[in-house]
Formats: C-alpha cells, sequence, structure tokens
C-alpha cells in the first residue's frame, strides 16, 4: 500500500503535466489471500497484489481515459499521455458539465493481517465440523485489503483504506447440500463454526430428495435468496441512466405502489451496519438514497455525469469511469420486519424452504421478471414444519409481484458482500411464487 500523502504526491505531479482543463486520478491498489478448499482439504492458496491508476482528461468536452498498471511517475506520466491523446480523438459530449469538486475524505482503517495459517486454522475448524458430521467440505474463504484514493484538479482528495472478508461454503452429502456464506471485517472461527453447522445440517436426511410439481408454492426465502432478488432489482433499475432513459423499472413509477407495504429498501454508503465505502469513484461522499419506501417507488442513484443529464443531485454513486452502465449502488439494504424465523415457517400449510438461487438472468427488466434455479438447500414445508429434502426447481418470477406478496419478514438481516457490493437482508415469506419445472439435480 502506498499511503495518502505519497499518493497526493502522485496525483499532483499529475496535474502539473496535464494540460487539460480538468484531470482525476483514480488509484486502486488491493491485496489478497485466497484460499480454496475442497472434500475437506484446502488445495490452492493464492496471494496476490495489484495496483491500478487511472487518468481521466476534459478538454473542453471532450473526455479521455487510460489506465495503466505502472505506478511510479513514468508510468503514470505516460498514461496520461494516453489519455490526452484519446481525450483529442473524441466528440464533445455536451451532456458533461465538470467533475465533482469535493471537500478532503480520509480514512485510514486498520488492515487485517494477510496471513495463510490463520485461513488454514478456519478452514480447519470447517473441516472439523464436516468430518464430524459424515459430509465434505467445498468452498474458498478471501481476504482483501484495499486502499481506494481519487483526486481531480478541481480540487477533490478522497483516500480510505478497508479489510474485507469472505466465505464462501458448500457441504454436501451425496445427493444432498448445504450453503452458507458470511462477509466481514474478520470473521471469527465461531461465526464460522456457526456457520459450518448450519451448512451440514441440511445435507443429512433420511430422505432422499423427491420432484414436486410445479406452480404456486408459498416460500420461505432465506437471506441469500432474498439478496440475490435484491441484486436483480439493482440491475434492473436503480441506477440513474436507465431511469433517465425509461429503462428501469421505477421509470414512471416514482410515488406509485409497486411492492407491498412492508418492503422498504435503500441505499447507505456510510452505514456501519453494513460495509462502508464512504465515497464513489468520484471521490464524491455518499448519499443515503431510499429507493422504495412501504411499497412505494422513491428514487435512483446519480453520479456526476447522469445528475447534469437529468437536473438532480450527485448522490455519489459514480462506478470507475468510462463505463456504459452509470451509477450503481453498492450498499444496498432491507428493512427489516418483526417476525422469528421458526415462527415464519410454522405459519405455512404446504410451502417450500429455499437457501438460495443460482444461475439467474433476466427475463423482461422493466417488470422485473428473473428466472432461476434453486440450490443447496430446497425442502418441502408441510403443516409448518420442513419434512424432506425436494429437487431443486425452476422459477421464472416477477421480483416486484414476490415483494407484493410478501407475508412475513425476519427481525435478523444477514450481510453479504461480492465483488464490491454490499447487501443487508432479512428472510421472507412469500404466497404464490412461480415454478415453471424440475431440475434431476
Amino acid at each position: 500500500m502506498k499511503g495518502y500523502k505519497r499518493l497526493k504526491s502522485l496525483a499532483e505531479k499529475v496535474f502539473k503535466a496535464s494540460k487539460a482543463d480538468q484531470t482525476e486520478v483514480l488509484f486502486a491498489n488491493v491485496d489478497q489471500l485466497l484460499t480454496r478448499f475442497s472434500k475437506n482439504s484446502i488445495h490452492q492458496n493464492v496471494m496476490s497484489s495489484d495496483n491500478q491508476v487511472s487518468i481521466r482528461v476534459v478538454k473542453g468536452k471532450k473526455i479521455g481515459s487510460a489506465l495503466t498498471n505502472k505506478v511510479d511517475p513514468d508510468g503514470i506520466i505516460q498514461t496520461l499521455m494516453r489519455a490526452t491523446e484519446i481525450a483529442d480523438l473524441q466528440s464533445e459530449d455536451e451532456k458533461f458539465k465538470s467533475l465533482p469538486c469535493e471537500k478532503e475524505i480520509v480514512i485510514e482503517d486498520d488492515f487485517g493481517k494477510i496471513n495463510p495459517k490463520d485461513f488454514a486454522n478456519k478452514v480447519t475448524s470447517i473441516v472439523n465440523i464436516a468430518m464430524d458430521k459424515g459430509v465434505k467440505a467445498f468452498g474458498a474463504i478471501k481476504r482483501e485489503n484495499a486502499e481506494i484514493a481519487i483526486f481531480n484538479s478541481s480540487g477533490t482528495s478522497s483516500y480510505r483504506t478497508s479489510t474485507l472478508d469472505n466465505l464462501n461454503l458448500v457441504m454436501m452429502d451425496g445427493e444432498l447440500s448445504g450453503y452458507g456464506a458470511l462477509s466481514g471485517i474478520n470473521l471469527t472461527i465461531n461465526d464460522i463454526e456457526q456457520l459450518a453447522l448450519i451448512a451440514s445440517a441440511k445435507c443429512k436426511s433420511k430422505y432422499t430428495p423427491i420432484p414436486i410439481e410445479p406452480g404456486e408454492y408459498t416460500v420461505f426465502l432465506e437471506e441469500y435468496a432474498v439478496i440475490t432478488m435484491l441484486m436483480m432489482l439493482n440491475y434492473m433499475g436503480f441506477s440513474g441512466l436507465k431511469f433517465l432513459e425509461g429503462r428501469s423499472f421505477l421509470s414512471n413509477k416514482i410515488g406509485k405502489k409497486i411492492t407491498g407495504a412492508d418492503i422498504s429498501i435503500y441505499d447507505d454508503g456510510i452505514s456501519e451496519k453494513g460495509i462502508p465505502s464512504y465515497f464513489d469513484f468520484e471521490g464524491k461522499k455518499k448519499k443515503k438514497v431510499i429507493l422504495i419506501e412501504n411499497g412505494i417507488g422513491k428514487g435512483v442513484v446519480y453520479d456526476s455525469y447522469t445528475a447534469n443529464m437529468g437536473n438532480k443531485k450527485n448522490t455519489g454513486h459514480s462506478l470507475p469511469q468510462p463505463n456504459l452502465f452509470g451509477p450503481y449502488c453498492l450498499n444496498i439494504f432491507m428493512k427489516s420486519g418483526n417476525a422469528d424465523v421458526k415462527d415464519m415457517i410454522s405459519t405455512i400449510k404446504k410451502g417450500i424452504y429455499i437457501t438460495r438461487f443460482h444461475y439467474v438472468n433476466v427475463v423482461h427488466p422493466t417488470k422485473t421478471v428473473m428466472t432461476g434455479m434453486t440450490r443447496d438447500g430446497t425442502f418441502l414445508i408441510e403443516n409448518g414444519e420442513i419434512t424432506r429434502p425436494i429437487k431443486n426447481l425452476r422459477f421464472t418470477q416477477s421480483i416486484l409481484d414476490a415483494f407484493k406478496n410478501a407475508k412475513m419478514i425476519s427481525k435478523k438481516r444477514k450481510l453479504f458482500s461480492l465483488e464490491g457490493e454490499t447487501y443487508l437482508a432479512p428472510a421472507v415469506v412469500i404466497k404464490c411464487f412461480n415454478f415453471t419445472g424440475v431440475s434431476e439435480m
């Protein structure tokens, strides 16, 4: 890691050498440790360190960008020259106004140690439980220490360091499998063991999985399945660019009821309940944005470019530029309810318990229709009790319609972070969830 002062000094050298009207420098430095395990044994340890510098220049309304891994004065100046040459070849973008000008933000959290032995001990705790239960453990545990810094010639100076651990776990026994995942600043062995016990219990049964007929069922969705639905909503419509272009399910729906009254979803990059990121990839401080409140469509997120397009306020949701997607939510929360999981399951006369979804794709973005499969823990619920495992099912379902039929929401929520996106979601009971096929798996 380079440190705030050194990176700022490098950025100032770029500004001094630049002949553009505005110049932006984005540093992204990541150290990573990844330990993979399979069949109760570690089979791969990988450590990596990646340093990137992205430079964006603005000449009038012409914009050019270039990227390098050479984080030294010569490499950065060469990248500046390439970005300038690219800008000279562009047409003017009349929708562009300016790079943001932000007050200095400096957040220096302690890094977690990159220690393979520590991860080996944590995997050992999983394997011990797997062997004791007579199952096999598969998965990966990863730590990322990241340093992000954004500087521009208009005065923006934003810097943060962070640590994030992720664990993905699948336990298997014959035809049955159970899934679990954890995200956090520093995963403890106790938390990991609790997850391993839950995942192993899902793949132990005196019954073999049976197929059931496709159709509409009441479902209990674990937090993992709900998080997938939030990911799909995020992709299909919380971006200000899609909203302004009429491609979002929220286009023409602000102020209108789109889900059940118990559904509230928001993005908050500052909240310590999630994995805070504090500012976006233009250095703009993040703002909390209410997306859906008590079933009513409320808003979308913006970066500097789309805020200017729509005459809106910049909410601090830029991805690294340039990109074709526009602004994006990276810290989504779904409001919890007041129910206990056991009570939620006890209300279901006949239904399906779903741990997570797999291979999910968009069918119709403005209607929020998705399709995919259940996976790693799908069970029949009869008279308020989980009775036996069933074959995985294919579903085709509108997410908004599903949330219209949400009947109970859990008090507890689960945190999950993947590829820079963080979600905090509860479990949900939903009526009339539509299944269209049965898998042989």
